[in-house]
């Protein structure tokens, strides 16, 4: 994720400093005063749930309202229920959608899941549990292109012949080629709503920027 940061701070000539909260930290005092004094006006973070919440909890407790976004592992209900007040100012990209997203998908997804698990009624799945869905789905189509004659070559051929594949909701299109298996490309932003502790999508399905190579030519000024 830095290298990654490293990049496109580049692309976009912007400054950036990085602090660390280790794995299984308790307190991020240290790290928000040294954010505090830099004054920045915005925080990436790229953490799981629980280093999210020790920095929202901190920032809360220091009064620095600088807006947080995090990055997949951070984007996660569990951070809404545990940061509650404190994840007031955050939002999260993630590639899958929420267990409460009211789409086509994820209604079937939770009806399926219902059927079969009618003692989980009140209990909500993390993305990832989406993330189980899209990959069944995924495959699922790849078995129907890969023909009779069924074999790890012909499935394989079957999902790089997948071309906007629609999950209903599940996630943005997918796309396979015999150059590209990454399949999902896309992600949504999700704001943190404490009082009801759900993340709340406030975008579509996004594809990132393609960073391309800017080649500059140098202009020679001649002086008079």
């Amino acid at each position: 994720a830095l290298a990654s940061t490293e990049k496109w701070a580049k692309f976009f000539n912007f400054k950036f400093d990085t602090e660390i909260i280790n794995l299984g930290s308790l307190d991020a005092t240290s790290q928000v005063m040294s954010i505090k004094r830099k004054k920045p006006t915005h925080i990436v973070i790229h953490h799981g749930s629980p280093g999210m919440v020790v920095l929202l909890r901190d920032l809360k407790k220091f009064g620095l309202h600088t807006p947080v976004f995090g990055t997949t592992i951070a984007c996660t209900e569990d951070t809404v229920k545990m940061a509650r007040s404190a994840s007031k100012n955050s939002i999260g990209a993630h590639p899958f959608c929420s267990w409460h997203d009211d789409f086509e998908g994820p209604i079937k997804m939770r009806e399926i899941t219902l059927k079969y698990r009618p003692n989980a009624k009140n209990k909500s799945r993390s993305m990832m549990y989406t993330a189980g869905w899209v990959a069944s789905t995924t495959v699922y189509e790849g078995i129907k292109k890969a023909g009779r004659d069924l074999n790890v070559e012909s499935v394989l051929r079957g999902l790089e012949a997948i071309t906007n594949l629609d999950t209903k909701g599940l996630s943005g299109p997918i796309n396979f080629s015999p150059t590209n298996h990454k399949g999902v490309e896309h992600s949504k932003l999700y704001e943190a709503d404490p009082e009801s502790g759900r993340l709340i999508p406030i975008t579509d399905w996004r594809k990132a920027p393609v960073r391309k190579k800017i080649h500059l030519k140098r202009l020679t000024v001649k002086k008079k």
